[in-house]
């Protein structure tokens, strides 16, 4: 039996769950395949494709969720009256996990759901989201 010493608890997988619109798929597998190739810790949860608030749905998200980090949100220009993800940011907050929220177009004014600005969760610009992480022990992921 031989005993790893170069692994770290930075070293381990730090799963993210993307709560977000499937319009925003393109964006969501942008930021799974920058962020992953940057940080060799970061995997992303699959999203889940079921049809939004069917049993299956339900169960699928939850789990998924339970299974992350954090859960990064994508906010687009209808995020903040999405009911799927609303719920999922919910869950999350429920969960006690870490949400980050990443505004796809911040030169729109894309509006931030309430649930987020009342728990006081991190915001920041897709083109941070995509050059300017890196991990961190104590959140599991943070911003330079």
């Amino acid at each position: 039996m031989t005993h790893e010493t170069s692994k770290t608890p930075m070293m381990m997988s730090q799963k993210i769950y993307c709560a977000h619109n499937m319009r925003h798929g393109y964006y969501r597998d942008t930021l799974e395949e920058t962020l992953t190739r940057q940080v060799e810790s970061f995997s992303f949860l699959r999203s889940v494709s079921d049809e939004p608030f069917t049993s299956t749905w339900f169960l699928r998200v939850k789990d998924r969720i339970r299974q992350s980090a954090m859960v990064m949100c994508l906010i687009g220009e209808s995020t903040f009256i999405d009911n799927a993800v609303l719920w999922q940011l919910t869950v999350a907050y429920a969960m006690k996990k870490r949400v980050l929220g990443v505004v796809l177009h911040p030169e729109m004014m894309h509006i931030v759901p309430d649930v987020m600005v009342a728990q006081n969760s991190r915001i920041i610009s897709l083109q941070d989201a995509l050059i300017r992480y890196e991990p961190s022990t104590e959140t599991g992921m943070s911003v330079s």
